[in-house]
């Protein structure tokens, strides 16, 4: 346990989000676990501590849309194949969302260690304001290269869109242009033959 209640032990990156997340040891105490969520994200107690590993199943929790902090906010834009990254002192995890879930509170298969698997859950309570079910956004563990050349192409991907609406309003343009050429314009032949 730390002395300092307030420490931060890791930090959570979420591409998709751009926002960071920060827990402290302060849930291990219950008088203390929504101070903790109202300014951090919390690890849920009895799941492995994030420091990854083969056999370890983390659920980290934290909540949505709140006016202080961003927190969770935007889980459930994650899609499969999105990538998130867990900062622990001075290694960075890499894990790639392979399973999202929409489940009631009771419901807690889904959070249970799989033998040889290095998971990841991001949890918060959905749908907003009404927080009736959880959603859970799993990822599985891999190279922190993988990571990153994953994340490179979902930004080109995500890049690419514009690059072609552009491309379309050329295209559009050029042929407005083209059109209004061909038959707007008098052609010098019919222009001379009209004032004779």
């Amino acid at each position: 346990m730390l002395e300092d209640s307030n420490a931060i032990i890791h930090n959570v990156e979420i591409n998709q989000t751009d926002a960071i997340y920060q827990k402290s040891e302060d849930q291990l105490r219950p008088d203390k676990i929504e101070r903790v969520l109202q300014s951090g994200i919390g690890h849920l107690p009895e799941t492995s501590l994030p420091v990854g590993g083969k056999t370890s199943h983390t659920v980290l929790s934290g909540h949505r849309k709140l006016p202080s902090a961003k927190l969770f906010t935007d889980l459930d834009k994650m899609e499969k194949g999105d990538v998130f990254y867990i900062k622990v002192l001075h290694h960075t995890l890499a894990y790639q969302v392979d399973q999202i879930l929409t489940v009631k509170p009771t419901q807690t298969q889904a959070l249970s260690i799989v033998e040889g698997k290095d998971y990841v859950t991001l949890l918060t309570c959905t749908p907003y304001a009404i927080n009736t079910h959880r959603l859970l956004v799993r990822g599985t563990r891999i190279p922190y290269e993988e990571a990153v050349k994953i994340a490179d192409e979902m930004e080109l991907k995500a890049e690419l869109p514009f690059y072609i609406k552009a491309l379309g309003v050329a295209c559009i343009v050029l042929i407005g242009v083209y059109i209004s050429v061909k038959w707007y314009v008098p052609k010098k032949g019919n222009a001379y033959e009209e004032r004779k």
